[in-house]
């Protein structure tokens, strides 16, 4: 089981804030998620078929509703997307949740594939009511643009205010005075899990340097992540930065940023998540109301023995009542023995849960010493893949190895990127000190170098091995062998605008790299 997706809001009437109000705001979210489950597919990048649906009101006087949608990933695939969704009217408003998991339908030992997305339920309850997080802060619905004038506030309203829930992302104008990507287009991604703020020039991004410092600032066509509960005195390193070097203009730039910023917020999402259903909890709450009301009941009953006509009156109340609490015993009886025999799969859940954790945070710690030493190289200015190998013969001397081939072919390389270049040496020594403190990886290299920006093959194809095999062995360790596990930059064959990397594995922690320059003969060549 994997959590790709949560999301909590208390919301709103758009009308008033009577219990009446409350309770017709809560019929129509009930009824818009129910028509989501049922009449639509699931939104998911690859489609998804219809769902299999179960809902019910758990307590239609309290007004609690759980609704669980499973969706297939793929009809040929034995994993499928389970959507919850709880709704609930409470003493503090009406709350509500939603939960993304991918689940295994039966083990065949494959490795499931996805990305992260919001359901379309989310984007259905966000347009019935006002919504906020569970803080009580406004959740926005669109970017906002802040000119030189409006920079004091954006630092004061969001960016150091101490009672902001939701993560905060800052886009920066490039030297065209645009940023990166639409600030549109980010928000669409976001929606609910962020505010996003858009600098309208770069008068504004020197004015936001000024008021918080050049660490803390996002400019140069920046887009920046700043968490809740910030202060300058944290670590600015903590706060993720995507800089422009990372994503060169192309058709997809749109698309990769704001989904790389995505897998960031659903990261916090997923950790600041709830563990218990939020119908669980209100389900204890109502319980304990019910008995404190019980017991109040009966003392008041025995304060009025001396009244025989009123307590008699009162007494023949309290059999009504007890009656109702014993159809209600019996129904707590039945949920307890679906609870019991859910036991074991929360158990599942929640040691999977701790292990995203401990993944997460380790694969974290990684990209942050790689994005660190990247930045620093990007600001100085490496014009030549010769020097983004030295400088990995340096940093790296533990991690990586490079063959005698590797440093000449970087030597005539004349691709115009060598920060890219050396961002992927970053990524694989991330790779080998992550399974030198844990013992293992955890995921497959190919998902670890995705999530760095890096398209991973572990072997060339089988008619460039038979076709041009020699150029792809490199003399290692008294003899030929081959070096089939790359990355390829660029997407043209051009030298200045495409660049590959050969390796292969000298036990779980080395890497040893023989080739780093111009792409190597293959059938589109």
């Amino acid at each position: 089981m994997q959590n790709v997706y949560a999301f909590q809001a208390t919301f709103a009437p758009h009308g008033g804030h009577s219990r009446a109000d409350r309770a017709a705001c809560f019929d129509a979210l009930t009824f818009a998620t129910r028509a989501w489950a049922t009449q639509m597919k699931l939104e998911s990048p690859d489609g998804g078929g219809r769902p299999t649906v179960s809902d019910g009101v758990l307590d239609a006087e309290r007004r609690v509703l759980t609704l669980r949608a499973a969706y297939p990933l793929d009809p040929n695939e034995p994993w499928r997307y389970v959507c919850e969704v709880g709704l609930a009217v409470t003493p503090v408003g009406l709350q509500g949740h939603v939960i993304l998991r991918v689940v295994r339908a039966r083990d065949d030992g494959s490795t499931v594939r996805y990305e992260p997305f919001r359901p379309g339920v989310v984007d259905r309850l966000l347009g019935l009511a006002h919504a906020s997080a569970l803080g009580g802060e406004p959740i926005p619905p669109a970017a906002v643009r802040y000119d030189v004038t409006a920079v004091p506030r954006l630092v004061d309203e969001l960016l150091l205010n101490p009672t902001r829930q939701l993560p905060l992302v800052v886009l920066a104008p490039a030297e065209s005075g645009r940023p990166l990507v639409d600030a549109g287009v980010v928000m669409e991604e976001l929606l609910g899990l962020a505010h996003v703020a858009e600098l309208a020039s770069r008068d504004a991004t020197f004015a936001l340097t000024k008021r918080v410092g050049k660490f803390w600032s996002c400019f140069n066509g920046a887009a920046r992540i700043y968490w809740p509960k910030l202060t300058l005195d944290d670590s600015y390193r903590q706060h993720p930065i995507f800089f422009p070097g990372d994503y060169p203009p192309g058709d997809d730039t749109d698309d990769r940023l704001p989904l790389d910023i995505h897998r960031k917020l659903i990261a916090a999402a997923l950790r600041r998540t709830v563990e218990a259903p939020l119908v669980t909890q209100l389900r204890a709450l109502a319980d304990r109301q019910a008995q404190g009301q019980t017991e109040a009941r009966l003392a008041e009953l025995a304060r009025g023995v001396a009244e025989g006509r009123e307590f008699m009156a009162a007494l023949e109340q309290a059999w009504s009542e007890n009656r109702a609490l014993a159809d209600e015993a019996q129904l707590l009886r039945a949920e307890l023995a679906e609870l019991q025999d859910s036991h074991a799969a929360m158990e599942e859940q929640w040691a999977t849960v701790s292990a995203d954790i401990a993944q997460a945070q380790a694969a974290a710690q990684a990209e942050r010493r790689a994005a660190e030493r990247y930045r620093l190289k990007y600001l100085a200015g490496m014009k030549r893949v010769r020097e983004a190998v030295s400088l990995a013969q340096e940093e790296f001397a533990e991690t990586l190895v490079f063959l005698p081939s590797a440093v000449k072919s970087a030597d005539d390389s004349p691709y115009l990127d060598p920060a890219r270049v050396f961002a992927l040496f970053a990524a694989l020594d991330g790779v080998a000190r992550a399974v030198k403190a844990r013992g293992g990886l955890g995921e497959d290299l190919h998902a670890v170098l995705l999530r760095a920006g890096f398209e991973y093959k572990p072997h060339i194809s089988m008619t460039s091995e038979g076709k041009h095999g020699d150029e792809y062995h490199f003399g290692y360790q008294g003899e030929r062998k081959l070096f089939e596990s790359h990355v390829t930059l660029g997407g043209s064959h051009n030298p200045q605008e495409c660049l590959s990397v050969h390796w292969r594995r000298e036990g779980p922690e080395r890497f040893v790299i023989a080739w780093c320059g111009k792409h190597r003969t293959n059938t589109r060549s």
